[in-house]
């Protein structure tokens, strides 16, 4: 975090001096470390030499000494090695006998005790048996001292050192140079740069012959993104005065605030720029909408996508305008919307007249529909008065051809029975002389009530087929079943007891023939009534009031 914070301080020409200085002291120090550590490793093998050499010298010069017993001459020996520079302490030391010691005094350490410490040199000893003719003389002990060396190496360290330091001055003197030069062009795009991001779009970077290469390249490079970048923005700036003049344009935040309003939409609405600054877009909210239409919106523009459609708003004088609007996203890097765009245009003549239009279309329809219904009630009456009867309300005599050939038909498909029942009231005319017409039309009305009511199947059709005679179809029905329909239909009219003075019965009965068949495509419907006209025939011939049927 420290070093992001000064890197974001710190300028380009400083990090190299910087950086150049780094280098150059890890190389340095790196040098010495590795320069010391070779001579105190050569050290070390010129002592284990000059060990063998001083023990050899040694052993020869005490060897007549410490068989005659003159340790005077031995100690004299023995400080005159010690004595030499490397050495530390000189030791002889036979069994039995206090060791006679010789040590060099002179060495003056000019190293610091850190330095001692830090490479560790030690003092280094070594060991020699003095034997005379197999006899065992005592031991020669030599140990030698690191002053000298780690002085030298010290001063060593202090010589590598003032070289580096001499190197780095040389060294930031030719950076200076040679980074002025280099730099130079980089500062001038700095400089260029901060001013086009300050508002000056006409700066650009000035090209010199002696810049480098590469830098020239970049230059004119950069030159010719601000010669686009430029263009751009005076072309966007132009698109926006020409949307600004022709649409309302307004800008708003993920929240809906308000941070952008052209001119236009602020003389439409009756608001100052500044009043409309910072407030909600439901400024103008109309309450035309219901909240889940604007949810949708949310939904579509949080997705980045563009949303388009008509929305009404209301003007700071209370008046509803109509807008044809499109609210386009604004992205960001990461692909998600930083703001909303809106480009509205006031659709509200055009609005006015599509409801105008709308309403007399309405209207028109309405109209239509009216006389349409009263025309499809005109043609279902036409319909039902031209397929029924006008006194008995049943089915007419038309209807039952119809029905019968397209019952005929279904039945020749299907293969099954189609049955018909012929039905006379008996003595009908004498019926009309005694009572009249009028309760004669009575009669017949009854009597169609109960053809009704007898035939329950909606497939099954009565119809009033001529006077006083009438019909009724009856669908997928055998022989057996028709007989029984027939005497269900005679039984309900007889148990009227409707009085009938020119009756036998005394009172109103029917006659009826019974047919029924297979229908084939070789026969036509005809054949089923001619059958049926001629049971009902022998009905009538065998004393009336029965069933007969076609055998």
């Amino acid at each position: 975090m420290i070093l992001a914070r000064l890197n974001s301080r710190v300028s380009l020409r400083a990090r190299l001096y910087l950086g150049s200085a780094a280098v150059l002291l890890m190389v340095g120090n790196a040098t010495v470390m590795l320069t010391t550590v070779k001579e105190s490793r050569e050290y070390r093998g010129d002592i284990k030499q000059e060990a063998e050499v001083t023990l050899t010298i040694l052993e020869r010069e005490l060897t007549r000494e410490v068989i005659i017993g003159d340790f005077a001459t031995i100690e004299e020996i023995l400080r005159d090695r010690a004595r030499r520079d490397n050495i530390d302490t000189v030791v002889w030391q036979d069994e039995g006998m206090s060791p006679l010691v010789a040590r060099n005094g002179n060495t003056v350490a000019t190293r610091p005790e850190w330095f001692a410490s830090l490479i560790n040199i030690g003092h280094p000893a070594a060991s020699r048996d003095l034997v005379v003719g197999g006899v065992p003389y005592g031991k020669i002990t030599v140990s030698f001292n690191a002053v000298p060396m780690e002085n030298r190496l010290w001063q060593s360290v202090l010589l590598n050192v003032e070289s580096f330091a001499a190197m780095l001055v040389m060294m930031f003197v030719f950076l200076a140079v040679i980074l002025r030069a280099g730099l130079a062009p980089l500062e001038r795009l700095v400089e260029t740069a901060w001013g086009i991001g300050a508002g000056d779009l006409s700066r650009r970077v000035a090209e010199f012959p002696g810049d480098a290469p590469d830098m020239r390249v970049i230059l004119g490079a950069f030159n010719r993104m601000a010669d686009n970048v430029e263009t751009l923005l005076v072309n966007l700036a132009e698109q926006r005065r020409v949307i600004d003049n022709a649409a309302l344009v307004t800008e708003t935040d993920l929240d809906g605030i308000i941070t952008y309003a052209n001119e236009k939409f602020c003389s439409l609405i009756g608001y100052k720029a500044e009043e409309l600054l910072g407030a909600s877009h439901n400024i103008v909210n109309s309450d035309e909408h219901p909240p889940e239409f604007f949810a949708m919106m949310w939904q579509t523009v949080l997705a980045g996508e563009v949303w388009s459609g008509e929305i009404a708003i209301r003007t700071r004088q209370g008046e509803l305008r109509w807008m044809a609007t499109s609210i386009t996203p604004v992205l960001g890097s990461d692909r998600t919307p930083v703001k909303f765009v809106a480009i509205r245009f006031d659709v509200t003549e055009k609005k006015l007249a599509e409801q105008a239009l709308r309403q007399s279309h309405d209207e028109l329809e309405q109209k239509v529909a009216e006389r349409t219904h009263a025309l499809e009630e005109a043609n279902r009456r036409l319909a039902t008065l031209s397929s029924t009867d006008g006194l008995t309300g049943i089915a007419n005599r038309r209807h039952f051809d119809e029905v019968l050939a397209n019952e005929w038909q279904r039945a020749v498909r299907v293969r099954q029975p189609l049955a018909l029942l012929m039905i006379d009231v008996d003595l009908f005319k004498n019926y009309n002389d005694h009572y009249g017409h009028q309760l004669g039309d009575d009669c017949l009305r009854k009597i169609a009530e109960m053809l009704l009511a007898s035939s329950r199947r909606a497939s099954d059709l009565a119809a009033r087929y001529g006077g006083e005679e009438f019909v009724l179809i009856a669908v997928d029905t055998d022989i057996e079943s028709a007989r029984h329909l027939a005497e269900v239909v005679r039984t309900s009219i007889e148990s009227l007891g409707k009085p009938h003075a020119g009756s036998p019965f005394g009172k109103v009965t029917v006659s009826i023939g019974v047919a029924a068949l297979i229908p084939d495509n070789a026969q036509q419907p005809e054949l089923l009534i001619q059958r049926a006209d001629k049971a009902l025939y022998l009905a009538k011939n065998q004393g009336r009031n029965r069933v007969d049927i076609f055998e």
